[in-house]
């Protein structure tokens, strides 16, 4: 404990959307982490958090790299489209 605070890890809480539960079940069935995927988009571990757990949705601009990096559509990731394929976990 540092100055009163705690080092343990952060407890698990549910996505709080539904693009935020689309956006945890992509990531996993890419076999990613939050800090792999964060590190994909240019972001931070705790930014994907809040996409995940808290927001709505993120801005235009990280949709875009998520979809990207997740190698789904934007639509799919925003719940405008069904996914056309199966996902698979990333081999590389």
């Amino acid at each position: 404990m540092i100055y009163g605070m705690h080092l343990a890890m952060p407890r698990y809480r549910e996505p709080a959307s539904p693009f935020g539960e689309r956006l945890v079940a992509i990531r996993k069935a890419r076999g990613l982490t939050q800090t792999e995927l964060a590190e994909r988009i240019g972001s931070t571990q705790r930014s994907l958090s809040y996409y995940e757990v808290r927001a709505e949705y993120p801005p235009a601009e990280v949709v875009v790299r998520l979809a990207s990096a997740l190698r789904v559509s934007a639509d799919y990731l925003l719940g405008l489209k069904p996914l056309g394929r199966p996902l698979r976990r990333r081999t590389s």
